[in-house]
């Protein structure tokens, strides 16, 4: 059991001084081997007095002369490693406790290997240390050694010296009563480190391994304790890390001419402080740090770079520089901290570095130290600045140049803004500033040259007078050397030589306002200006010189401010101190000055005409044909053919798939040639899409149309339509290959889907209202050849008009000049008939409210019926037409199925009711039960009449009963 024991105690101090050490130097770590102890008696005194080793003799070189390592300790030797690195383990005392065993105090010595220079490394437990008697009760194997437990009691101090004089090499690491499992070993103590130069301060520290490999005890396996998974130090006071290289390269080229080579010396130091735990993950070679972090980058002592965020992890790998100890890793303390990538979140992350105007700030923030990048995230906005240029930007990629004075590149994804200040030396030139909504890079062609692009609502403000904006921008840079007046290094100036400018470009200048689908500029310098040269460029075919300052007297007022538009505008601009000068240009495809109306076309059977037309023909000779017209400029392309013309600001035909559409708002206008006056012209209007084939024309957006139709009596009819879809079907189709046609176009029917709405009134030839129609229904075909409705879904129609006086009229006046009565249908299952003459029928669970109303607009309720002395009709199936041969309107109505009707003076229940306005009666009729009358005076549920048919005469209120059932007169 003493073997076993001692074995295992010496396992358990090796075990503490590797992860201990590992804690220290943030590196990866080759734990040594296990070896068990060959002894032959487990109460053997000679075991203790054995003779002393070379190992054994040094001891009296590390403690003093009282100490009590020297003073007949119990000796434990071992050696671990792949170079049998040898070690000592000494007690004084031992006991066995209820259920573990005591060693009391206790301390381990490693001593490096014999043709390595004198190293040795200590730990003391001066309390001791205690262990679970349960795994020492068998002999070593993988699962009593996972299952081990127990603590160092009291003080542990883990020590070694320098390797030599200045090497800042030596190990520190002080804590108390250190606890370990299966999985974990953890201090709730203060915890101090020192390691090859990095320390730190803290306390509760946590260490967690993985699962041992089955053969973790078996002597020839070198990594017996590769388990490290996680080691976590819950609360951080202090972390100082050494690292291989700095957080951002120096700014002079000549210091680091490649980014993968570090110096051999180098004082750089990484010094964390936060709030939360600090993490070590050795299987990802990652350390993260939570809750407020503030990181300082020092470079010989001093305050580099800062960085403030809410979360930090690290990305690291093992040292460029020296080899390490491959023989055993804990004694290896050459190496530095050598981050690769470094992500920061926080609400914002901030980096400064003021050697090297420096700022960057988002919500997360990730550092490539390999290539030199940075990526920036914000919800709303993230920020660079660096010397002269800044950039804000929801999203950001930024690699820095070679020469990291230099302006790198770039990409960013949302809308942002790019400043480039102008150069000190030349105080009268503005600094360029450039906006764009979707995204923007900044890169390096295979020319060399550096090219600004933008996307979406691009915009390059050169000074105040002077911008480009497009839907996409591309700038070339130009990077030209501008001697500096208070520093010997030269200064770089960024400045715009050549543009090109796609899709709704704007160009604003002194002397020109020009607007085209695509620009290409070149800018050259007056050489007086930098002494630069200037910069090479095409030169420009037959230029047209607009602006030839020649044949002026030089003043700028003088010059006229032209207003162009074209499809392609070549321009060549010259920089002068006073601004941006033109010295020509070319323009090409449908020129146009503001001031000059445009060239029209006849008017014949196919007629095409647009600010811009584009005709492709293919193998087969039809065309496919866009015209584009000027919309914000309310000139719309159009396109006419037999009566018919469309309008939209992008129109396009092709004749191969016989097909016309239009993307956006548009306008169809139909003329038919039996009423050729304009102002009768049908006219659709919409505004997302119209498609047609020949033969249907679809029509999509919010359509609406309004016309008008004069009557042989000098009466007008206005109609006005809107729904969301239209679909227009004529009498034949056009073939766009060949156009030609026996006899005129009409239109043959009309759908209206998706809340339809259908206005119709007359205007007498007084100019007065004569009546007024008003349908709702989300269905709705139209016959325009015999003015036929037909609709299978739920809707409304209310029909008014005012009554001369020649027929009954239902329900008391409400005005003194003239009775305005109104008819409201409310229908479920749709509507059929014809609408001019009121002849429809509804289906469906019918209401309909018929009485007087006080203005035009008014709408009937059961409640205003009921008190105007009107009628309210319920009912499954409804009929209703207009019998007069006058103008003056007869109603008839007939009602069928579950009929309720309720007027002043009565209420009746019947299969069947029928009205009629001229004859001023009602018919009640029933079906499998009789028809039932209430007079209004009868208040109970008996009726005052019950038979198969009843007769009532609303003028003189007298009832005529048929196979009566019930008669009651109620007197």
């Amino acid at each position: 059991m003493w073997r076993r024991c001692l074995g295992t105690v010496g396992y358990l101090a090796i075990v503490l001084i590797a992860y201990s050490v590992y804690a220290l130097a943030a590196a990866p770590v080759i734990e040594p081997e296990y070896t068990s102890p060959t002894i032959t008696s487990e109460d053997s005194e000679f075991y203790w007095q054995t003779a002393p080793s070379q190992s054994r003799q040094m001891l009296s070189q590390i403690f003093r002369e009282d100490a009590w390592q020297l003073d007949s300790p119990k000796v434990f030797e071992f050696s671990q490693g792949e170079g049998n690195t040898p070690g000592i383990l000494l007690f004084q005392e031992y006991e066995q406790l209820d259920g573990e065993f005591l060693i009391k105090p206790c301390t381990c010595v490693i001593f490096q290997s014999e043709n390595k220079k004198s190293r040795i490394v200590t730990m003391h437990a001066p309390s001791g240390a205690v262990l679970n008697v349960d795994a020492l009760a068998s002999e070593p194997t993988t699962d009593n050694q996972e299952a081990l437990t127990g603590r160092l009691i009291g003080d542990v101090i883990i020590h070694s010296q320098e390797s030599e004089p200045g090497a800042n090499d030596g190990i520190q690491f002080i804590t108390r009563n250190v606890q370990f499992e299966k999985n974990r070993i953890w201090t709730t103590h203060d915890v101090e480190f020192q390691y090859a130069g990095h320390l730190g301060r803290g306390r509760d520290l946590i260490i967690t391994l993985g699962e041992q490999e089955k053969n973790s005890l078996d002597s020839t396996n070198s990594r017996p304790f590769s388990r490290v998974d996680s080691i976590e130090l819950i609360h951080v006071d202090e972390l100082v890390l050494q690292m291989e290289r700095e957080l951002l390269p120096d700014a002079d080229p000549l210091v680091v001419t490649d980014r993968n080579s570090v110096p051999a010396q180098s004082n750089s130091e990484m010094v964390i402080q936060c709030n939360g735990p600090f993490r070590i993950d050795q299987a990802n070679s990652q350390l993260s740090l939570e809750d407020q972090v503030q990181v300082t980058f020092k470079r010989d002592g001093q305050v580099d770079d800062t960085m403030v965020c809410d979360k930090l992890q690290v990305t690291f790998t093992p040292p460029y520089t020296n080899q390490s100890d491959t023989t055993n890793p804990l004694l290896d303390t050459s190496g530095q901290f050598n981050p690769q990538s470094i992500i920061a979140d926080g609400n914002p992350v901030l980096i400064q570095s003021p050697s090297r105007q420096l700022a960057i700030k988002g919500q997360r923030v990730s550092i490539d130290l390999d290539e030199l990048k940075f990526s920036i995230k914000d919800a709303v906005e993230s920020t660079i600045t660096f010397e002269n240029f800044s950039i804000k930007v929801p999203k950001l990629e930024y690699t820095f140049a070679d020469d990291f004075s230099r302006l790198g590149t770039y990409k960013a994804e949302g809308p942002g803004e790019l400043r480039l200040a102008a150069s000190p030396n030349e105080p009268a030139q503005s600094e360029l500033f450039v906006q764009w909504q979707a995204n923007s890079t900044l890169t390096v062609n295979d020319q060399q040259e550096k090219v600004l692009a933008l996307n979406k609502d691009a915009r390059i403000q050169i000074s105040e007078t002077e911008s480009i904006s497009s839907d996409r921008l591309h700038v070339w840079l130009e990077e030209i050397e501008v001697p500096s007046a208070d520093s010997k290094e030269a200064e770089f100036e960024l400045t715009p030589y050549k543009m090109v400018a796609t899709g709704h470009v704007e160009i604003d200048l002194p002397e020109l306002h020009a607007k085209a689908h695509q620009t290409r500029t070149w800018i050259s310098r007056e050489p007086a200006t930098t002494g630069s040269q200037p910069s090479t460029k095409p030169a420009l075919d037959n230029p047209i010189r607009l602006f030839d300052r020649s044949q002026n007297s030089g003043n700028p007022e003088t010059l006229k401010r032209y207003i162009v538009t074209g499809e392609l505008l070549n321009l060549d601009l010259y920089r002068s101190q006073s601004g941006l000068q033109i010295k020509g240009a070319n323009m090409e495809g449908n020129l146009s000055f503001h001031q000059q109306p445009l060239p029209g076309q006849s008017r014949s059977a196919l007629a095409l005409h647009g600010e811009r037309i584009n005709l492709k023909r293919g193998l087969s000779g039809l065309a496919e044909i866009t015209i584009t017209g000027k919309e914000r400029q309310g000139k719309p392309a159009w396109i006419s053919y037999e009566g018919f013309e469309l309008s939209g600001n992008s129109i396009r035909l092709d004749q191969q798939s016989n097909l016309v559409w239009i993307d956006g708002a548009g306008e169809l206008v139909h003329l038919a040639q039996d009423n050729p006056n304009p102002e009768n012209a049908k006219r659709i209007t919409w505004e997302e899409q119209m498609a047609f084939t020949g033969s249907k024309f679809q029509l999509f957006g919010n359509v609406q149309s309004r016309f008008r139709m004069q009557s042989t009596q000098g009466e007008t009819k206005e109609i006005s339509l809107r729904c969301k879809v239209l679909d227009l079907y004529l009498n034949q189709r056009i073939d766009f290959q060949q156009p030609h046609l026996s006899s005129p176009i009409q239109i043959r029917e009309c759908r209206a889907l998706d809340q339809v709405e259908i206005h119709r009134r007359t205007i007498d030839k007084n100019n007065q209202h004569r009546d007024l129609q008003h349908i709702r229904v989300e269905h709705l075909r139209y016959f325009p050849s015999d003015n036929r409705i037909v609709s299978d879904k739920q809707g409304s129609i209310r029909y008014t008009w005012v009554d001369d006086g020649s027929l009954p009229t239902i329900g008391k006046p409400l005005r003194d000049q003239g009775n305005i009565q109104s008819l409201n249908v409310e229908f479920n299952k749709g509507v059929r008939g014809e609408l001019a003459n009121l002849e429809l029928s509804f289906h469906g669970k019918v209401q309909a409210l018929l009485g007087s109303v006080p203005q035009w607009d008014s709408l009937l309720t059961p409640q205003e019926v009921k008190q105007n002395e009107g009628v309210e009709l319920n009912c499954d199936e409804l009929s209703i037409a207009n019998v007069s041969n006058t103008d003056d309107l007869s109603i008839v109505i007939s009602a069928t199925g579950n009929t309720h009707i309720a007027m002043a003076g009565y209420t009746a229940v019947a299969n069947r009711v029928s009205y009629s306005q001229f004859k001023n009666n009602i018919v009640l009729e029933g079906g499998r039960g009789d028809a039932q009358l209430w007079l209004n005076t009868n208040k109970t549920l008996k009726p005052n009449a019950s038979a198969r048919r009843i007769f009532y005469d609303l003028k003189t209120g007298s009832i005529d009963i048929q196979s009566p059932s019930l008669l009651d007169s109620g007197n």
